[in-house]
Protein backbone atom coordinates (compact mmCIF):
# COMPACT_ATOMS: atom_id res chain seq x y z
CA UNK A 1 0.00 0.00 0.00
CA UNK A 2 1.79 3.39 -1.22
CA UNK A 3 -0.16 7.02 -1.28
CA UNK A 4 1.46 9.84 -2.42
CA UNK A 5 0.35 12.81 -3.70
CA UNK A 6 1.31 17.08 -3.45
CA UNK A 7 4.16 16.31 -4.93
CA UNK A 8 5.18 14.08 -1.99
CA UNK A 9 5.44 10.36 -1.15
CA UNK A 10 7.10 8.21 2.05
CA UNK A 11 10.11 6.86 2.31
CA UNK A 12 8.87 3.99 3.87
CA UNK A 13 5.07 3.61 5.04
CA UNK A 14 2.78 1.18 7.15
CA UNK A 15 -0.75 1.04 7.63
CA UNK A 16 -3.81 -0.68 6.29
CA UNK A 17 -6.95 -0.76 4.22
CA UNK A 18 -10.10 -2.15 3.56
CA UNK A 19 -11.84 -2.82 -0.20
CA UNK A 20 -15.35 -2.44 0.72
CA UNK A 21 -16.57 -3.65 -2.45
CA UNK A 22 -14.88 -4.32 -6.21
CA UNK A 23 -16.49 -5.00 -9.73
CA UNK A 24 -14.35 -5.95 -12.62
CA UNK A 25 -15.20 -6.16 -15.95
CA UNK A 26 -12.88 -7.47 -18.82
CA UNK A 27 -9.78 -6.35 -16.62
CA UNK A 28 -11.80 -2.83 -16.33
CA UNK A 29 -12.63 -1.57 -12.66
CA UNK A 30 -16.36 -0.71 -12.67
CA UNK A 31 -17.21 0.04 -9.33
CA UNK A 32 -13.81 -0.02 -6.17
CA UNK A 33 -14.45 1.19 -2.43
CA UNK A 34 -11.40 1.26 -0.13
CA UNK A 35 -10.53 2.91 3.22
CA UNK A 36 -7.01 3.23 4.06
CA UNK A 37 -5.15 4.40 6.69
CA UNK A 38 -1.46 4.84 5.93
CA UNK A 39 1.60 6.03 8.14
CA UNK A 40 4.46 7.53 6.64
CA UNK A 41 7.90 6.64 8.26
CA UNK A 42 5.90 4.41 10.46
CA UNK A 43 5.01 7.17 12.44
CA UNK A 44 1.99 7.44 14.72
CA UNK A 45 -0.03 10.39 12.30
CA UNK A 46 -2.02 8.84 10.00
CA UNK A 47 -3.32 10.01 6.91
CA UNK A 48 -6.99 8.45 6.27
CA UNK A 49 -8.71 8.35 2.59
CA UNK A 50 -12.20 7.14 1.54
CA UNK A 51 -11.84 6.18 -2.31
CA UNK A 52 -14.97 5.42 -4.18
CA UNK A 53 -15.39 4.96 -8.48
CA UNK A 54 -17.98 4.36 -9.95
CA UNK A 55 -17.82 3.70 -13.93
CA UNK A 56 -21.56 4.69 -14.25
CA UNK A 57 -21.06 8.04 -12.12
CA UNK A 58 -23.04 6.62 -9.49
CA UNK A 59 -22.04 8.72 -6.22
CA UNK A 60 -24.64 6.54 -3.92
CA UNK A 61 -22.06 4.70 -1.68
CA UNK A 62 -21.93 2.67 1.29
CA UNK A 63 -20.36 3.95 4.13
CA UNK A 64 -17.55 1.78 5.12
CA UNK A 65 -14.93 1.77 8.08
CA UNK A 66 -12.13 -0.10 8.94
CA UNK A 67 -12.18 -2.11 12.07
CA UNK A 68 -11.73 -0.48 15.67
CA UNK A 69 -8.77 -1.65 16.97
CA UNK A 70 -8.62 -2.90 20.47
CA UNK A 71 -8.66 -0.36 23.51
CA UNK A 72 -5.64 -1.37 25.15
CA UNK A 73 -2.91 -1.60 24.80
CA UNK A 74 -2.09 2.00 23.84
CA UNK A 75 1.10 4.01 23.22
CA UNK A 76 2.67 6.31 25.81
CA UNK A 77 5.80 7.70 27.25
CA UNK A 78 5.94 8.65 31.08
CA UNK A 79 8.99 9.84 32.32
CA UNK A 80 9.66 11.35 36.41
CA UNK A 81 12.67 12.74 37.66
CA UNK A 82 14.52 13.51 40.64
CA UNK A 83 15.25 17.06 41.44
CA UNK A 84 19.16 18.05 40.19
CA UNK A 85 18.51 15.51 37.43
CA UNK A 86 19.97 17.35 34.42
CA UNK A 87 17.07 16.55 31.76
CA UNK A 88 13.90 17.73 34.00
CA UNK A 89 15.24 18.31 37.11
CA UNK A 90 12.12 17.06 39.41
CA UNK A 91 9.71 17.37 36.89
CA UNK A 92 7.55 14.27 34.56
CA UNK A 93 6.28 14.48 31.30
CA UNK A 94 3.35 12.36 30.16
CA UNK A 95 2.90 11.90 26.35
CA UNK A 96 0.08 9.61 23.92
CA UNK A 97 -0.61 9.54 20.39
CA UNK A 98 -2.86 12.56 21.12
CA UNK A 99 -0.62 14.59 22.25
CA UNK A 100 2.35 13.57 20.58
CA UNK A 101 3.96 12.17 17.06
CA UNK A 102 5.78 8.45 17.80
CA UNK A 103 8.22 7.99 15.65
CA UNK A 104 10.03 4.18 16.17
CA UNK A 105 12.80 3.09 13.86
CA UNK A 106 15.37 0.86 14.12
CA UNK A 107 18.73 -0.09 12.37
CA UNK A 108 21.30 -3.24 12.83
CA UNK A 109 22.16 -2.80 16.72
CA UNK A 110 20.17 -0.86 18.16
CA UNK A 111 15.88 0.68 18.08
CA UNK A 112 14.94 4.03 18.54
CA UNK A 113 12.18 6.71 19.47
CA UNK A 114 11.56 9.98 18.67
CA UNK A 115 8.85 11.72 20.27
CA UNK A 116 7.44 15.64 19.12
CA UNK A 117 5.69 16.82 22.18
CA UNK A 118 2.92 19.07 21.77
CA UNK A 119 4.50 20.98 24.42
CA UNK A 120 6.90 22.06 22.28
CA UNK A 121 9.69 19.15 23.52
CA UNK A 122 11.64 16.81 21.39
CA UNK A 123 12.51 13.44 22.71
CA UNK A 124 14.70 10.92 21.82
CA UNK A 125 15.40 7.27 23.49
CA UNK A 126 18.22 4.62 22.03
CA UNK A 127 18.16 1.51 23.47
CA UNK A 128 21.00 -1.13 22.27
CA UNK A 129 22.23 -4.72 23.99
CA UNK A 130 25.53 -6.32 24.68
CA UNK A 131 25.64 -7.94 21.05
CA UNK A 132 25.97 -6.92 17.84
CA UNK A 133 22.09 -7.09 17.18
CA UNK A 134 19.04 -5.48 17.94
CA UNK A 135 18.45 -5.94 21.91
CA UNK A 136 15.37 -8.42 23.34
CA UNK A 137 13.42 -9.23 25.88
CA UNK A 138 15.32 -8.75 28.79
CA UNK A 139 17.10 -6.79 31.58
CA UNK A 140 20.04 -4.75 30.97
CA UNK A 141 22.23 -3.17 33.86
CA UNK A 142 24.97 -1.31 34.16
CA UNK A 143 24.41 0.38 30.46
CA UNK A 144 26.37 2.99 28.89
CA UNK A 145 25.19 6.60 28.87
CA UNK A 146 25.33 6.83 24.51
CA UNK A 147 24.62 3.87 22.46
CA UNK A 148 27.14 2.03 20.75
CA UNK A 149 27.13 -1.63 18.66
CA UNK A 150 28.39 -4.52 21.32
CA UNK A 151 27.76 -2.49 24.35
CA UNK A 152 24.34 -2.27 26.54
CA UNK A 153 23.96 0.96 26.06
CA UNK A 154 20.97 3.94 26.55
CA UNK A 155 20.94 7.46 25.48
CA UNK A 156 18.36 9.90 25.83
CA UNK A 157 18.02 13.68 25.02
CA UNK A 158 15.19 16.11 24.90
CA UNK A 159 13.83 19.49 26.73
CA UNK A 160 16.67 21.00 24.75
CA UNK A 161 19.73 18.98 26.37
CA UNK A 162 21.44 15.63 25.75
CA UNK A 163 23.73 13.56 28.14
CA UNK A 164 27.56 12.12 27.55
CA UNK A 165 28.80 8.75 29.03
CA UNK A 166 27.85 6.89 32.04
CA UNK A 167 27.28 3.08 33.44
CA UNK A 168 24.69 3.44 35.96
CA UNK A 169 21.91 3.40 33.59
CA UNK A 170 19.68 0.42 33.52
CA UNK A 171 16.58 -0.42 31.11
CA UNK A 172 14.22 -3.86 30.67
CA UNK A 173 12.75 -4.49 27.45
CA UNK A 174 9.28 -6.32 28.45
CA UNK A 175 7.92 -7.06 24.98
CA UNK A 176 9.38 -6.51 21.44
CA UNK A 177 8.10 -7.11 18.18
CA UNK A 178 10.16 -6.46 15.22
CA UNK A 179 8.33 -6.74 11.76
CA UNK A 180 9.90 -6.21 7.98
CA UNK A 181 10.34 -3.16 6.46
CA UNK A 182 10.48 -1.98 2.81
CA UNK A 183 12.92 1.23 2.42
CA UNK A 184 16.24 0.08 3.62
CA UNK A 185 15.81 -3.26 4.83
CA UNK A 186 15.64 -2.20 8.39
CA UNK A 187 13.13 -3.69 10.49
CA UNK A 188 10.13 -1.70 11.71
CA UNK A 189 9.03 -1.71 15.87
CA UNK A 190 5.35 -2.92 16.15
CA UNK A 191 5.44 -3.37 19.57
CA UNK A 192 7.61 -2.35 22.02
CA UNK A 193 7.31 -2.05 25.99
CA UNK A 194 10.32 -0.90 28.24
CA UNK A 195 11.02 0.79 31.31
CA UNK A 196 14.57 2.61 32.26
CA UNK A 197 16.28 4.46 34.60
CA UNK A 198 18.55 7.00 33.40
CA UNK A 199 21.27 9.18 34.97
CA UNK A 200 23.00 11.86 33.09
CA UNK A 201 26.97 11.79 32.68
CA UNK A 202 26.55 9.24 35.63
CA UNK A 203 25.44 11.08 38.41
CA UNK A 204 23.58 10.20 40.59
CA UNK A 205 19.48 12.28 40.44
CA UNK A 206 17.79 9.75 37.73
CA UNK A 207 15.19 9.73 35.32
CA UNK A 208 13.00 7.21 35.15
CA UNK A 209 10.41 6.42 32.82
CA UNK A 210 7.87 3.42 30.82
CA UNK A 211 7.72 3.59 27.09
CA UNK A 212 5.11 1.80 25.30
CA UNK A 213 4.93 1.56 21.45
CA UNK A 214 2.17 -0.43 20.00
CA UNK A 215 2.03 -0.04 16.00
CA UNK A 216 0.13 -2.73 14.84
CA UNK A 217 -2.15 -1.00 14.26
CA UNK A 218 -1.20 2.75 16.03
CA UNK A 219 -3.25 3.16 18.99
Amino acid sequence: MSVGGNSRGCGDSAGRFLIAELVVSNDVIQRLHVVVEQHCDNKSTALNADLWIDAGGSTSVTPASLPAPPATPTSFLTMTSDVGERLLNGQSRSYTIRNAVFAPATDSWQLRVSIDGDDNNNWSLAFAGPGPTKPGVGTYENAGGQTSAGNASVSISGNGAGCGQGTLNKFRILEVIYGPGSNNGAEKILRLHVTFEHHCYGTAPALRGELRIVADPWR
